[in-house]
This record gives structure tokens, sequence and C-alpha cells, in this order.
């Protein structure tokens, strides 16, 4: 970080956000075995995983408290998982962390574990233990069910004891869902939360998480045998290592995503250029304004929400039919055969057009060493379609 970051000029703080991510992994559960009294671990708070009697009394005096809320959106296995149970015989059921999603990298007390699924009371503290450390003047935060976290976010923090965000109410926060989680919600939330269409993220995905535990899952089944002071010591060795192996090949990751971003960026520079061409001016002007203007503030129209219902084949199908059944009491209906409708002979040629599309992908893949089997299923669905065709009567 430069010496004057702090204060550089509006349209540059973006350079110098935070970009946090929050996960749970249940793959890293821990048996309850041993003790914090037999086994209290090295770290003890001065590394990854958070310090763990601060943790438990917290725990204890907000954990009946804060309630969850009740879903706004598709009933994510993040949210599911807040309700279960403890596994019989475990300690953890998984470890919940809040880590740098624009490196990849684990933050200082950015781990612990979760004891009942990954409730908000375990994740709210995991996320404002690491935010002590450090808050620049802009903070994204990242969590796959991100719509339902935020919603009461600030009222939680005042209830707990003096953090960053209670302290600190006006701060500004960009909350977005990670890429590969988002076509999972609603469509309002894809809307709101994407970072295809957030300003200062870059080509960040918010996933960084997940590629962290790719790291570390292979270490579940010993950490889990271990007691509570020696699993602590062991992740926090892990993740050391995983910054450590980052910070060493950086330099030439960097190199080479600079080299593809460079090509790709003429690429998109001139496919952008070659699709806005095709509307007027005045059109394209319009839009312009109001991407700026939502952008600079969210509470103007959402220029990228739809703004009419898309009808899916079923509703299409159902309006057809009512259209078929108002004809024919009018008398005026017009069937192409005795037991065909014209919008039964519109949703058969669709069928037949997939048969015959799948049909045809189907006969290039078989290769030169197919079975008889293979080429007889397809022979038969070629018999078939054929007959299909030759029963359609025609327009």
């Amino acid at each position: 970080m430069p010496e004057d970051w702090e204060s550089a000029p509006k349209e540059e703080q973006w350079i110098h956000a935070l970009f946090l991510a929050i996960d749970a992994n249940f793959h890293l559960r821990r048996k309850n075995v041993s003790s914090d009294e037999k086994d209290p671990g090295f770290n003890r708070g001065f590394a990854y995983i958070i310090e763990e009697f601060a943790y438990k009394e917290y725990l204890k005096m907000y954990d009946k408290v804060v309630q969850e809320d009740k879903c706004t959106c598709n009933n994510h296995d993040a949210i599911k998982s807040a309700t279960i149970r403890r596994g019989k015989g475990l300690a953890a059921s998984g470890l919940g962390t809040c880590q740098c999603s624009r490196h990849d990298m684990k933050r200082p007390t950015g781990a612990g574990d979760v004891q009942k699924g990954e409730h908000y009371v375990n994740m709210d503290w995991i996320a404002l233990q690491t935010l002590r450390h450090n808050i620049p003047c802009s903070l994204v935060l990242l969590y796959n069910i991100i719509c339902q976290w935020m919603i009461n976010l600030l009222e939680r923090c005042r209830r707990y004891p003096p953090n960053p965000i209670s302290e600190d109410p006006d701060r500004p926060i960009q909350y977005l869902i990670p890429k590969f989680h988002l076509p999972a919600h609603i469509v309002e939330c894809q809307e709101e939360f994407a970072f295809g269409r957030a300003v200062g993220v870059g080509r960040t995905d918010g996933e960084a998480p997940e590629r962290g535990w790719a790291a570390v899952n292979n270490m579940a089944y010993s950490t889990r045998e271990m007691g509570p002071g020696a699993r602590r010591n062991m992740l926090d060795d892990a993740f050391g290592h995983t910054n450590w192996k980052k910070t060493t090949e950086m330099a030439s990751t960097l190199a080479r995503c600079a080299d593809e971003a460079v090509f790709q960026r003429q690429r998109q520079i001139e496919a952008f250029e070659d699709f806005a061409h095709t509307f007027k001016v005045e059109v394209r002007k319009a839009w312009t304004k109001q991407v700026q203007a939502w952008e600079q503030d969210h509470s103007n129209p959402n220029p990228y929400a739809t703004a009419d219902h898309i009808m899916t084949k079923k509703e299409v199908r159902l309006e057809l039919a009512k259209e078929e059944k108002a004809a024919l009491e009018k008398g005026t209906s017009c069937y192409m055969d005795a037991k065909m409708s014209p919008s039964g002979f519109i949703l058969q040629g669709l069928a037949l057009e997939w048969a015959r599309r799948k049909n045809m992908y189907e006969s290039e893949d078989l290769g030169p060493h197919a079975t008889p089997l293979q080429e007889s299923k397809v022979l038969e669905a070629t018999i078939n379609l054929t007959r299909d065709y030759d029963d359609t009567p025609s327009a």
C-alpha cells in the first residue's frame, strides 16, 4: 500500500478496497475429544484461528438472542445449515472463515469453529474479529447468502460488544454475491448483488473461500480426530503455508494474468463496440445515463432489472389452451385434424425438433468402436422419429 493511500481521490479509492468473503466448510469438523484445558494449543488467537475462550463466552451470551431472519430468497444450503443440529459426538460441525477475496489469502483471526451449522451469530463474530485489524476507506463484503445476512447486520452488531461496524455505522459497505453462487438466487438478488454490474471490483469473483477449502480439505480426516489445540495449530500452519505460497508465486501469477488481460481487453472492446453500433446514438446515451445514475445511487431505477415478466413454456401453453377453449365456445376454432389443435401442432413440432437434434448429436457421438447396443438404440430412435414425422398432419 502506498503511504498516501488514504488521501487518494474518490475515483481511485476502489484500488485500495478490502474484499472479504465469508463461507463455512463442513468437512473440517472435529470430534468431541480432549478439551481446551488438556490441549490449549500454542497460538490462542495470534494467528488465523480466533481466540477460543472469548468466542465461547460470546456464544453463551448471544447464541439464543440472535434469531435467524425469515428467508426472502431461495432455500440455500447455507440457510438450511443454520438450523441443523450438531452431529452426534462432534465438538464442531465445521469451520467458518472470513478471508481476503482479492488475493485469495487468509486473514488474521479470520477463521473459527461453527458448532451447529452456519448460524449468523457465528459468522458475525468471525467477520468482526478480522475486521478489527484494519478497514480501509472502501469495504466489500461477499457471502453466498449476503441477501439475507446483510438485512439486520447493523442491528445485530449493535447488540454485540463494541465492534468496527457498530462503531462506524455510516461506513460505506458494498454487498455482493460470489459469481458461482449468484444463479441460485432469485432474479431480484441477481439484479442487485451481481459482480458484473458493480463498480470498482474489477474481475474479482468472490469465490476465494472455495479455493481455500480445496487446499485444506485433505486434512479433514486427520484434524477431526485431534484435540482442540492441536487442530487449531495444524490449521494455522496450513493457512500460513497457503499464504506464503501465494505470496511467493504472486509475481509470476500476476504477470501471466496481465498478459491475458491485455489480450482480452482489446477483444472485449471490439465486441462491445460492434454490439453498441447496432443501436442509435441517442438510445446508447439514454442507457448510459441510466447506468451512471444507478451506479451513483442504488435508490434510482435499476437499468438491469427486467421490466416485463418473461413467460415460461408452461405459461404459454396454458395461455394458448385458454384461447382455444374460448374459440371452441364461440365455434370459431380451427383444428388441424380431429384430435390436434393449433397449439398442439406447435408443441408437437417443437418436441419433434428437439428429438431430431438429440438424435443428430447421438449419431455424431457414435465412434468407430461403438457397441451393437449403442448403434441399435440410435437406429431405433431414428426410426421412431421418422414415424412421428410421418404421423404429423401438415399445416
